[in-house]
């Protein structure tokens, strides 16, 4: 079962990632940024379509900063993952993309692991 969205909303952190991304102007950087990118596309297609984080897999910054209902990681090029959650607004869904998190930072998120 596939589930819509209207729009993907980009959250002011993950805009900062993703100008990060962009004027880094190296190979690695530019894929990632373009995955993300593309990815936008088809999670309006499909929203539920990654892996969720629940409990206490969701990283503590997320939390704090966000108080998401649900959380969705996708893995990008070079160990960069992507966070997003999915909420409703009346009978529109939307995706809110949270961040884009290179190696360490989400490294970082799961102390221990």
């Amino acid at each position: 079962m596939t589930l819509t969205a209207k729009d993907v909303v980009v959250t002011r952190e993950a805009r900062a990632d993703l100008e990060g991304l962009r004027s880094g102007g190296d190979a690695a950087s530019l894929a990632v940024a373009e995955r993300v990118a593309l990815r936008r596309t088809t999670l309006r297609a499909d929203c539920l379509a990654r892996s969720w984080l629940v409990g206490a897999g969701v990283p503590t910054p997320i939390l704090a900063r966000f108080a998401p209902d649900n959380v969705h990681v996708e893995s990008l090029p070079h160990g960069w993952w992507m966070l997003y959650t999915v909420v409703r607004r009346d009978r529109d869904r939307f995706v809110v993309l949270l961040r884009i998190a290179d190696p360490s930072t989400y490294r970082g998120w799961f102390p221990g692991a």
